[in-house]
Protein backbone atom coordinates (compact mmCIF):
# COMPACT_ATOMS: atom_id res chain seq x y z
CA UNK A 1 0.00 0.00 0.00
CA UNK A 2 1.37 3.74 -1.10
CA UNK A 3 1.45 6.00 1.69
CA UNK A 4 2.51 9.62 2.14
CA UNK A 5 2.97 10.16 -1.71
CA UNK A 6 5.76 12.62 -1.41
CA UNK A 7 8.08 13.27 1.33
CA UNK A 8 10.57 16.07 2.11
CA UNK A 9 13.53 16.40 4.26
CA UNK A 10 11.37 17.13 7.13
CA UNK A 11 9.35 14.42 6.48
CA UNK A 12 11.81 11.82 7.06
CA UNK A 13 12.04 12.75 10.96
CA UNK A 14 8.30 12.14 11.66
CA UNK A 15 8.15 8.63 9.12
CA UNK A 16 9.51 6.44 11.70
CA UNK A 17 6.57 7.68 14.09
CA UNK A 18 3.97 7.50 11.02
CA UNK A 19 5.18 4.36 10.81
CA UNK A 20 4.82 2.83 13.86
CA UNK A 21 1.24 4.42 14.37
CA UNK A 22 0.47 2.43 10.71
CA UNK A 23 1.49 -0.72 12.14
CA UNK A 24 -0.39 -0.54 15.59
CA UNK A 25 -3.68 0.32 13.47
CA UNK A 26 -3.20 -2.65 11.24
CA UNK A 27 -2.77 -4.87 14.48
CA UNK A 28 -5.67 -3.47 15.64
CA UNK A 29 -7.78 -4.50 12.46
CA UNK A 30 -8.20 -0.32 11.87
CA UNK A 31 -6.88 1.28 8.71
CA UNK A 32 -7.09 4.49 6.91
CA UNK A 33 -9.34 4.32 3.82
CA UNK A 34 -7.34 6.39 1.39
CA UNK A 35 -4.34 8.13 0.98
CA UNK A 36 -6.27 11.58 1.96
CA UNK A 37 -7.08 9.81 5.08
CA UNK A 38 -3.33 9.12 6.25
CA UNK A 39 -2.77 12.32 4.54
CA UNK A 40 -5.36 14.03 7.47
CA UNK A 41 -3.84 11.99 10.07
CA UNK A 42 -0.15 13.03 9.12
CA UNK A 43 -1.36 16.55 9.57
CA UNK A 44 -3.23 15.91 12.47
CA UNK A 45 0.20 14.46 14.10
CA UNK A 46 2.50 17.94 12.74
CA UNK A 47 0.02 20.09 14.46
CA UNK A 48 -0.33 18.01 17.70
CA UNK A 49 3.04 17.50 18.12
CA UNK A 50 4.52 21.48 16.86
CA UNK A 51 5.93 19.83 14.16
CA UNK A 52 8.85 18.36 16.45
CA UNK A 53 9.43 14.91 15.74
CA UNK A 54 10.30 14.00 19.52
CA UNK A 55 6.94 14.73 20.54
CA UNK A 56 5.34 13.02 17.88
CA UNK A 57 6.73 10.28 18.75
CA UNK A 58 5.49 11.01 22.78
CA UNK A 59 2.05 11.52 21.28
CA UNK A 60 2.48 8.01 19.11
CA UNK A 61 3.95 6.19 22.06
CA UNK A 62 1.29 7.29 24.39
CA UNK A 63 -1.85 6.20 22.35
CA UNK A 64 -0.26 2.97 21.48
CA UNK A 65 0.49 2.60 25.33
CA UNK A 66 -3.13 3.68 26.50
CA UNK A 67 -4.73 1.14 23.18
CA UNK A 68 -6.63 4.62 22.20
CA UNK A 69 -7.46 4.43 18.68
CA UNK A 70 -6.38 8.26 17.68
CA UNK A 71 -4.07 10.56 18.80
CA UNK A 72 -4.65 13.21 21.26
CA UNK A 73 -2.51 16.25 22.51
CA UNK A 74 0.09 15.51 25.04
CA UNK A 75 -0.74 17.10 28.39
CA UNK A 76 2.32 17.52 29.84
CA UNK A 77 5.16 20.23 27.66
CA UNK A 78 7.45 18.36 26.63
CA UNK A 79 10.90 18.01 28.36
CA UNK A 80 12.93 19.78 26.62
CA UNK A 81 10.60 23.37 27.08
CA UNK A 82 12.24 25.97 28.46
CA UNK A 83 8.88 27.39 29.57
CA UNK A 84 8.80 24.22 31.68
CA UNK A 85 8.91 24.97 35.47
CA UNK A 86 11.93 23.29 36.91
CA UNK A 87 11.98 20.80 39.56
CA UNK A 88 13.32 22.24 43.23
CA UNK A 89 14.60 20.20 45.54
Amino acid sequence: KQTLVELNQEDLLFLESFESWMMYKKQRNEAYKSIESEKAFYNKLLKLSNNNPVNAKSIIETSMANNWAGIFELKEKPVNDPNKPKMVY
